[in-house]
């Protein structure tokens, strides 16, 4: 795990004595941040020390420029590093700047990122798009020592959703559904590693307020605050100055769920980038809210999940497969590779549904 900044000794220093050009000898302001940063991706992240490169030249547009520290993988530019001083406060401005150097015609590294030290930006480039995930993907930069033991797990919880994704589901089957979901966002993993936890939390408890329906009040309400505050610490973190204030005690929750997703729709303009992984778990806490609403209004349970839950839970899951495990999500338009798939993960689905009927 990277560790917040610290201080190099000068004579600890890497490459070129951290020289602010090639003919000066003081450093540079943000150099300091440079050799911590350069520090971190040895210890953190395991890159070898001859992977990293310090003031590579880009060409983007006319201008020439130099990039803080270049990651190259099997000699090809990997990772763009922009390193500013410890007072810099502009990330959104520093990561674009990254992206700008990463997309130059003789670069096209797959990442890029910023740091201050203590800020820490990241994005990766998925199918022509730069996506903002959390942090460099320990799946990738481990050289594929992640335990196995996370990788089977996070595969068991995702299969009954892989196995039903886009079809039809109501009553018994919804309900399957939505307790699978629960499961797989509850506590983390591999996939949901590429968003905030504050969100995934958040729709782990929406999910257990949505897939047990006939709960004690009480324990829907908890749910409920609780999915209210992790909400809100969200929004502290992406800076939106607009609370999403309290959840009222005297209303009931039908009314409180409608009102969550007013909220909750709002947040979608402090996401990082439309498409990023942080939109993607928003947009679907807003479908589910929808969802939770259509069925207080027509006084049922378990409704048919709506085409929009199944549509944005394959948009998340795309992405998290394609950024975490460089594989794809197969388009359920094609029978012969998702059926394959599903095959596969009939078991876990079937099991899903013995263990509801026992309850």
């Amino acid at each position: 795990m990277r560790i917040a900044y610290y201080e190099i000794p000068r004579s600890a220093y890497l490459f070129r004595n951290g020289a602010a050009a090639p003919d000066s000898t003081l450093p540079s302001p943000e150099e300091p941040v440079r050799q911590w940063c350069a520090f971190e991706l040895i210890r953190a992240y395991q890159i070898p020390l001859t992977a990293l490169e310090f003031e590579s030249s880009v060409k983007v547009g006319s201008k020439t420029y130099r990039i803080d520290i270049l990651v190259r993988r099997e000699s090809r530019p990997w990772i763009v590093v922009e390193c500013k001083e410890s007072s810099f406060k502009k990330g959104e401005d520093a990561i674009r700047q990254a992206i700008s150097y990463a997309d130059a015609r003789d670069i096209q590294a797959e990442f890029a990122a910023y740091t201050n030290g203590f800020d820490w930006l990241v994005a990766r480039r998925v199918r022509g798009e730069w996506v903002r995930i959390p942090d460099l993907p320990a799946l990738l930069v481990d050289e594929g020592r992640q335990p196995l033991l996370d990788l089977l797990v996070c595969i068991h919880e995702v299969a009954p959703l892989v196995y039903k994704l886009d079809e039809r589901l109501q009553d018994r089957e919804a309900e399957c559904f939505l307790s699978a979901m629960q499961r797989f966002f509850y506590g983390g993993n591999l996939l949901t590693d590429i968003v905030s936890k504050q969100l995934y939390h958040a729709l782990d408890n929406l999910l257990r307020i949505l897939s047990a329906q006939d709960a004690h009040p009480k324990y829907q309400w908890e749910k409920l605050k609780h999915a209210w505050h992790d909400w809100e610490r969200y929004r502290k973190i992406c800076g939106l100055e607009q609370s999403l204030g309290e959840p009222d005690d005297g209303d009931h929750l039908p009314m409180q769920l409608s009102r969550l997703q007013y909220e909750v729709q709002g947040l979608l303009e402090g996401a990082p980038k439309p498409y990023s992984g942080d939109a993607l778990l928003i947009r679907l806490s807003v479908a589910l809210l929808d969802y939770a609403d259509m069925c207080s209004r027509r006084r049922q349970q378990f409704l048919e999940i709506p085409p929009q839950v199944h549509q944005t839970l394959r948009e998340f899951l795309d992405l998290a497969f394609t950024v975490q495990l460089n594989v794809s999500l197969p388009d359920h338009i094609d029978t012969g590779i998702a059926g394959d798939v599903k095959s596969y993960c009939c078991l876990q689905w079937n099991s899903s549904m013995d263990g509801l009927r026992r309850r």
